[in-house]
């Protein structure tokens, strides 16, 4: 027998029968791993169908147990349980999953994954949920048409929920403030700021809530109110902060960011890392303030960080490029701005950032094409420029003026106008003005004028 097993080894066929028996035992380890997820998703399908049935039949469910993220995400198998993405990623929605699209709707808002978010939570306010649950979709979905500055689609939504009136209110409050802060209309944020502090229809306990104290710490600090106030607020929503929410720890970042202190915004980055250990916003701001101390390598780490937690946000690729822009590295600053803008077409800031590699690169019909979308998207989205926008109509200046200086001549005047008009102490326009016209700038001339192509 030994004889034999020793001439079969020696055999040149005997590597081709080895790769034969390997091949059957994985070819049954397959089908063996392919019936045991059928009976997952058949488990996890049959368990959806009777938790819809049984969450319809108990509407008297509070909306405390609705926002228990730890219930939630526990249900939420990512790893071993894909079973519960089978059925809702389509366009249509089985009915036995319904209840599972509330669960990965809610995961997703819950981790700061807000486009696949905004996905699964448009689907599941056409379903048949019971009122309890619609209200936290609402909620939710409103707050992710904020991240994606869709203000008019948030304000729909908090129209439609139905829940705590207090809350229904200060979400209201924020996408009026949020808004205005888009536009940069520093005017129009103090008084949203005033009206709120003002506003005492709430009931009593609500002033001492944590959702109260952090939005009146962030309007504060978005408006530039006073220091001393922003920090009474902000601790007491630390300490009104139940919840353990990292929004507030990332704020005392932002505040200490602000103030140059950037070694104490990446410890209260840090804490906020502490409760949210996993989320990609609080990776960038820490980029941010790595990058203000020129600490480039922790910057990048950072930003790569927040990229691998969530690779669709807009402001962590627009944040990386700003990095490649100062390495000098252009074409990977290109890249990075290119997907700053697919995912957010509102990102006029990325379009201008391309327009300038376009322009430094002398592709000047380029230029011009990414830079008046640019301009289109500020008129559409904050009606008139502010000062930071006296840059974008420059470039865009000079870029008609590289193409041909007598078919453009008349446009370049009037976006440098404009720009003189928005801020007439910058000497760059006004240099540009004298240059196109051969005479200087008199700012009464066009003052009736001001942003009246903006009107138009």
């Amino acid at each position: 027998m030994k004889d034999k097993l020793l001439e079969l080894r020696n055999s040149r066929f005997f590597p081709v029968i080895v790769g034969i028996f390997i091949f059957l035992f994985l070819l049954i380890l397959f089908f063996v791993g392919l019936t045991i997820r059928q009976q997952k998703i058949q488990s996890a399908a049959s368990k959806s169908k009777t938790e819809s049935k049984e969450y319809k039949s108990k509407n008297n469910n509070n909306k405390d147990n609705l926002l228990d993220s730890t219930s939630t995400d526990s249900n939420m198998v990512d790893g071993n349980g894909n079973n519960y993405y089978e059925g809702i990623s389509g366009s249509s929605i089985d009915s036995t999953c319904i209840r599972a699209v509330y669960i990965v709707s809610f995961y997703y808002y819950k981790r700061g994954n807000y486009k696949e978010a905004k996905q699964f939570l448009e689907k599941a306010i056409t379903l048949p949920f019971d009122e309890i649950t619609l209200d936290t979709l609402f909620y939710m979905l409103s707050n992710v048409y904020i991240y994606f500055n869709e203000f008019n689609k948030a304000m729909d939504m908090i129209e439609n929920y139905r829940g705590d009136l207090d809350l229904k209110k200060i979400i209201k409050y924020r996408i009026r403030f949020y808004r205005e802060l888009m536009k940069d209309n520093e005017d129009s944020l103090l008084y949203i700021l005033e009206d709120f502090m003002k506003d005492k229809n709430y009931s009593k306990s609500f002033y001492k809530s944590y959702l109260y104290n952090l939005t009146m710490a962030e309007f504060i600090f978005y408006a530039g109110g006073d220091d001393s106030l922003f920090l009474s607020y902000l601790s007491k929503a630390m300490s009104s902060n139940i919840e353990k929410d990292y929004k507030v720890y990332l704020l005392e970042g932002q505040f200490f960011h602000r103030k140059k202190e950037y070694q104490s915004a990446i410890q209260a980055y840090k804490k906020a890392l502490e409760y949210y250990p996993f989320n990609n916003i609080i990776h960038s701001y820490m980029g941010i303030s790595y990058y203000h101390m020129e600490d480039l390598d922790n910057a990048l780490k950072e930003f790569k960080i927040a990229l691998s937690i969530y690779p669709y946000d807009y402001n962590t690729w627009y944040n990386i490029a700003q990095i490649y822009l100062y390495l000098k590295r252009d074409s990977l600053a290109f890249d990075a701005l290119k997907k700053a803008y697919m995912f957010n077409q509102n990102n006029y800031k990325a379009l201008y950032r391309i327009g300038q590699i376009y322009y430094k690169y002398g592709r000047y019909k380029k230029a011009v094409l990414v830079l008046e979308k640019s301009i289109d998207i500020i008129k559409k989205i904050k009606g008139k420029y502010s000062k930071n926008d006296v840059k974008i109509l420059l470039l865009l200046a000079e870029s008609y003026m590289h193409i041909d200086p007598n078919s453009y001549r008349n446009k370049a005047v009037d976006l440098v106008i404009e720009a003189c008009l928005v801020d007439p102490t910058n000497n760059e326009a006004l240099d540009l003005y004298e240059r196109y016209t051969g005479q200087i700038f008199k700012y009464s001339k066009y003052y009736n004028n001001l942003n009246d192509s903006l009107k138009n």
